[in-house]
């Protein structure tokens, strides 16, 4: 190993070490904060409950990033990483205004559960029993009907109401924003979540012509979704801060300064 080589690895275990010491700090935020306890008088509530659930998800998410992080791999860190995303962008969605879009998540839940009856159903199995289907069906009545939520309008949504409103925010525009990180940790990562040809690239080696294939090897060249992942967390965070309370904004920012990304 030549000089050169030898200072790419040292300056890589510094950044993978301010990956770890500032997401586990992060983490710890929430993780002192929890369990509590909350009451939900109907289907027409659920604030602050949802939103604390939607936290823990992505608490324990970015935790076992983190320990994917170790092991140098980047593929399967990346599918823990597009559904971070989508629990961090329901989260600062529904923050803005829970009144109203706690209940076009329970419609959106609902219509995909009764789908999945559905298609349970077809194959001679069921996901509700015919009771709970019948609850589900008439709760989705209450609700307003039928209805499909998509992530890239829930991010843009939620840039539009927390833009100027919590630290780090820079527009929608701009990659650190919910809709900007659609597009780097959630679209980016899309080829390796799925069975593409370009996320086989993991796992072989060579052309089209003559391909050698293994497992996946850590690759120096590639930090991966872990510190992208702090700085989406941290995001989520300062909306909490705002939207429940909680973590003291002023923690989160200190933490946040240092993140690379």
């Amino acid at each position: 190993m030549g000089p050169e080589s030898s200072d790419a690895s040292s300056d890589r275990a510094v950044y993978d070490e301010l990956v770890q010491r500032r997401g586990l700090a992060l983490i710890e935020l929430v993780a002192r904060q929890l369990p509590q306890e909350f009451s939900i008088p109907s289907i027409h509530d659920g604030w602050p409950a949802i939103g604390v659930g939607l936290l823990a998800r992505t608490t324990t998410t970015l935790g076992s990033m983190l320990d994917l992080q170790k092991s140098g791999l980047e593929a399967d860190g990346s599918i823990l990483g597009r559904s971070l995303y989508e629990h961090a962008v329901y989260f600062a969605w529904i923050a803005a205004d829970p009144d109203a879009r706690i209940v076009e998540w329970r419609r959106a839940d609902i219509t995909q559960r009764l789908k999945l009856d559905d298609d349970m159903r077809r194959h001679g199995d069921m996901a509700y029993t015919p009771e709970n289907r019948e609850k589900a069906v008439a709760d989705l009545k209450l609700l307003g009907g039928p209805l499909r939520l998509h992530s890239e309008q829930l991010a843009i949504a939620a840039d539009q109401h927390w833009t100027g409103k919590i630290p780090g925010l820079r527009g929608k525009d701009r990659l650190h924003s919910f809709s900007g990180l659609y597009a780097s940790l959630f679209r980016d990562y899309s080829s390796t979540a799925h069975p593409s040809e370009l996320g086989l690239s993991r796992v072989w080696e060579g052309s089209l012509g003559r391909v050698r294939i293994r497992l996946e090897q850590p690759d120096p060249t590639r930090l991966g979704p872990y510190g992208i992942a702090n700085i989406l967390f941290a995001l989520t965070l300062f909306v909490a801060s705002q939207s429940i309370g909680w973590p003291n904004q002023d923690e989160i920012a200190k933490i946040y300064e240092g993140i690379p990304g």
